[in-house]
Formats: C-alpha cells, sequence, structure tokens
C-alpha cells in the first residue's frame, strides 16, 4: 500500500479498517492464560525439558521457547516466552538473519535460566538453518566481525550439542 507522512491525514478507507479493528479490541478481555507453567499436568514431572527455536526471514527474525514436561502419564508443553524483530534497513543475507534468530534464542535462555523454581534437567536449541549450525560447528575458520560476534556469544552460553536441525515446516 502507500506509505504516509506522520503528518498526512489518513484516508477515510483505512479510517474505516482501524476503527472495525479498535471495535474488536475488547474481545482481548476474555483471553485467559495460566500463570502456571504446569496448569494441566497429571502426575509428577520425570524430566523437565526447555525448547528454544529460531527462525528468520526476509521481514523478520525470533525466537520462542517452550517448557515440556514428562510425567509417567503425559507430556505437557507450555509456552515461555517469545521474541521477534523486524529486520534491519540495512540489507542482510539469509544466513546473517537466520545466526542472528539463533543469537536470540540465546538472549531469551540467559535471560530465563535462573528464573525457574524446579529443575531443567535438558536444553535444547532448534533451527532449520543448516547455515547457521554449520557456521557454529567449524572451528578453524574465522568468519567476518558480525559472524563471528554471534558465533562467539551463542557458543558461550550453548554447546554445540544443544543445537539441531528442525524441519521449516515442524519450527514454530
Amino acid at each position: 500500500g502507500k506509505k504516509y507522512g506522520w503528518d498526512e491525514k489518513v484516508p477515510e478507507e483505512n479510517l474505516q479498517e482501524i476503527w472495525g479493528w479498535q471495535s474488536k479490541l475488547h474481545h482481548l478481555e476474555n483471553i485467559k492464560i495460566p500463570r502456571c507453567f504446569k496448569s494441566g499436568l497429571v502426575g509428577e514431572p520425570t524430566e523437565i525439558q526447555l525448547h528454544f527455536f529460531s527462525d528468520a526471514s526476509e521481514i523478520g527474525y525470533g525466537a520462542v521457547g517452550y517448557l515440556r514436561f514428562v510425567t509417567d502419564l503425559m507430556i505437557l508443553v507450555a509456552f515461555v516466552m517469545g521474541k521477534s524483530r523486524v529486520t534491519p534497513f540495512k540489507p542482510q543475507t539469509m544466513p546473517r538473519l537466520e545466526l542472528t534468530a539463533c543469537r536470540t534464542s540465546i538472549q531469551m535462555f540467559v535471560s530465563l535460566q535462573d528464573k525457574f523454581s524446579y529443575e531443567i534437567g535438558r536444553i535444547f536449541f532448534w533451527t532449520d538453518s543448516t547455515s547457521a549450525l554449520r557456521k557454529l560447528a567449524i572451528k578453524e575458520t574465522r568468519f567476518k566481525v558480525f559472524d563471528e560476534n554471534r558465533i562467539n556469544e551463542i557458543l558461550r552460553s550453548s554447546s554445540l550439542e544443544q543445537w539441531s536441525h528442525v524441519r521449516s515446516e515442524n519450527n514454530p
């Protein structure tokens, strides 16, 4: 669509769309999100895992984190945190954006790691980017500063063994 300046008048057809959207905002009052991650859990957990998924596209990148509770009776997955960013104006390659998304997973992990009152057994990081996984695995090669900084930040707070590939269609 057409881009408008901050001081331009909004056309009537756009105002109708905005007012329609605004009139539905009261429905947000009905959304209930359980604050307890274990809500609905049956049985005592035998294992608690933390999973982070990262992804990027031409328009943005981000990551999401989930707790996975395993009991003798069930498996419960609970959303913990998500973070997304719009792709910067300065053009970036997809491999760089994917690596930046992986770094977002690490930043989320670092901010969460001491916040849980229960013992996390294993931590997993998932990406659909084979290029990001290759860069993390290569030790001898010197990368450009942009990549090198992200790789170092990722491997400071995680091990290569924690990183795995997930097919794009299975990446939340």
